[in-house]
């Protein structure tokens, strides 16, 4: 008896997204999209030409003000000394600096410069301007369920993950 792989029947499991389970295919669309915009990732807009884009979110944060690594780690979900090597890139490239916490004269902050600022307003313009070519085809409506759906799911998988600590 001769059994068939699945693929050869065009019956694979991995291409039929119409019998997943829900949550399953959703999972399936959020590994998918990730790896398309991991691919994409030369046509994103850069803020600077030598910073890193995954130093991006520590720039959005400390957009805010001021904050001490272990804040800028928890706020990004990444290490203390992931962030540290980061900023220390970004402060060789100015972007941001090292100022003392008023709060404790041992500790310091880490601060946007001014060419910082405006490394941030340029990557935000740019940002809308390629996520608005991307999504040209969609109705205003469309566009906000679906960023209403990402912050509920985003909100989940954060009250799931402090749970999980």
């Amino acid at each position: 008896m001769q059994v068939s792989h699945p693929a050869s029947t065009g019956q694979c499991p991995a291409a039929m997204p119409g019998e997943r389970s829900p949550e399953d295919a959703l999972a399936y669309q959020l590994v998918r999209v990730s790896k398309l915009l991991r691919t994409m990732r030369s046509d994103a807009p850069r803020a600077h030409p030598a910073v890193d884009g995954t130093a991006y979110p520590l720039l959005f944060n400390l957009a805010c003000g001021p904050l001490r690594t272990s804040t800028l780690a928890e706020r990004t979900h990444v290490e203390v000394s992931t962030v540290s090597r980061a900023a220390s890139a970004l402060e060789r490239h100015g972007i941001i600096e090292r100022i003392p916490d008023p709060a404790d004269g041992r500790a310091h902050l880490l601060s946007l410069t001014d060419d910082g600022l405006d490394a941030l307003g340029a990557l935000q313009e740019q940002r809308q301007e390629w996520f608005s070519e991307l999504l040209s085809d969609w109705r205003a409506e469309d566009v906000a369920q679906l960023r209403e759906l990402l912050t509920r799911f985003g909100d989940c998988v954060e009250a799931y993950r402090d749970k999980a600590l």
